[in-house]
């Protein structure tokens, strides 16, 4: 199929989406969704192009977007878009997605990576019927991700096929609810909240990203308000990535925090459990594989920012472990 062209899809529904590419350093394909007014959702699927001098065959899954009726197929820069051909797009069954991501799994370093003791002691019904399946969604568990476009790449990856893996009969319903460069500071604004997290139900917030500008009274301020008309499950997520944030270069980086300091991990940690959430020091985890691999900070990322394929199936595997 042509790029851009549109294609059908609905809510959480995956797609398989083969090309053919011969680009450089730099290309990017993103599924990118729309709703039912025909307007793009802040919400889209962006991944590197594996740069060549030939042309290779190359591979992603997306999710359908919370409220998309159709969705298309976009490469960036535009310019780049001879470079790729031969697009085909193909619903694909959640096992066939879980089956993709270990073949990309098998081409990274393994991760040693492991989650506290009881990721669990924090989160109050109905979050611990992740383990059991039952939820206000009959056998459904929806978790609304709360965010910038850092949480939008995590939230692309297959996370939630790996964690119904561990868990048969559990179905994860994932809302990437973000956009760019955008924080608490701004969703604890009046009449944010409903839109953004509220009207979807979740079973399970999950709050994360690098855009909170460092403001966890904000992020107390979304708690709060969401606990006015709703009670999920919350987890409190430090920010894996971004521009300049390869620990290897950051000398004074440790993957552990320290409980009463100052700097915002810390202070996440103490929100968290100062309102009963959750905590996923993605940060720490993040940084921790780095220091154990040589591989370039650009081999996970698609521009100096975001994550790439290998980038986002990292961070699917240190959530599958967490909720595990």
């Amino acid at each position: 199929m042509p790029l851009e062209t549109p294609f059908a899809t609905t809510a959480f529904a995956w797609h398989r989406v083969s090309f053919r590419a011969k680009a450089p350093c730099g290309a990017m394909i993103a599924a990118v969704s729309f709703g039912p007014d025909g307007l793009p959702l802040d919400a889209d699927h962006h991944t590197g192009i594996d740069p060549s001098v030939d042309w290779t065959e190359q591979v992603f899954c997306t999710r359908g977007k919370a409220g998309t009726v159709h969705a298309l197929i976009r490469v960036n820069p535009p310019e780049l878009a001879p470079c790729v051909r031969d697009v085909a797009v193909q619903p694909v069954a959640r096992p066939a997605v879980a089956e993709w991501a270990d073949a990309v799994w098998a081409t990274m370093p393994p991760l040693a990576w492991e989650p506290p003791s009881d990721p669990w002691a924090n989160l109050p019904a109905p979050t611990s019927s992740l383990q059991s399946g039952h939820t206000r969604h009959a056998s459904r568990l929806r978790v609304v991700m709360l965010g910038d476009s850092i949480v939008n790449d995590t939230g692309n990856s297959p996370w939630d096929v790996l964690v119904e893996r561990r868990h048969p009969g559990l179905r994860l319903e994932v809302v990437t609810s973000v956009r760019g460069g955008t924080g608490c500071w701004d969703y604890k604004e009046a009449g944010r909240v409903k839109p953004y997290v509220l009207d979807y139900e979740p079973d399970l917030l999950m709050i994360g990203g690098i855009s909170h500008n460092g403001d966890t009274e904000a992020i107390r301020s979304v708690i709060h308000q969401v606990r006015e008309h709703l009670h999920p499950g919350i987890v409190l997520m430090t920010g894996p990535f971004g521009k300049g944030r390869d620990p290897r270069m950051l000398r004074d980086w440790s993957p552990a925090i320290t409980p009463d300091g100052s700097n915002y991990r810390s202070r996440l940690l103490a929100l968290a459990r100062d309102e009963g959430c959750g905590f996923l020091d993605l940060e720490g985890a993040w940084g921790a594989y780095l220091l154990a691999t040589d591989r370039p900070y650009d081999w996970f990322l698609r521009d100096p920012v975001h994550a790439n394929t290998r980038g986002a199936m990292l961070l699917g595997r240190i959530l599958e472990r967490f909720f595990a």
